[in-house]
């Protein structure tokens, strides 16, 4: 049960309102490759993802639902069976990573800039308080 909790907290944007104080249940350790999820402010966060040796058609990024998924494109698993390293400390290995959004969160922008993919997702919830007018 806790690597479920783990995997869904870690990987979960937009339902932070749920677990507001809540976020030292456990440390959750990641794997490859290494992310942050930064709230930049009340609705808006960024996914930043370290990619270190990617180019931009190295990456795929697709969102069905409200599973948005960050892998590498198929010739990176093709090419890492072709090169012998003597020594390698940068990994550029196929991955994927999935992170459920709610589905009030979109995707706004993706970036790669100096190994870092950076995804700008903005939450529009609905607000409470509504007025409505009488016809």
């Amino acid at each position: 049960m806790t690597n479920l909790l783990n995997t869904f907290l870690n990987t979960s944007i937009g339902f932070d309102p749920f677990f507001d104080g809540r976020d030292n249940w456990y440390k959750a350790k990641s794997s490859y490759p290494f992310y942050n999820i930064k709230k930049e402010s009340e609705n808006k966060y960024i996914i930043e993802i370290a990619l270190a040796g990617f180019a931009k058609e190295d990456i795929d990024i697709h969102q069905t639902d409200e599973i948005l998924t960050i892998e590498a494109s198929e010739h990176i698993k093709e090419n890492n069976e072709k090169e012998e390293y003597i020594s390698k400390g940068v990994s550029k290995r196929w991955f994927r990573k999935q992170f459920q959004l709610a589905d009030t969160v979109e995707v706004k922008k993706v970036k790669l800039e100096n190994g870092m993919l950076s995804i700008h997702l903005e939450n529009n919830r609905p607000s409470k308080e509504k007025t409505f007018d009488i016809d």
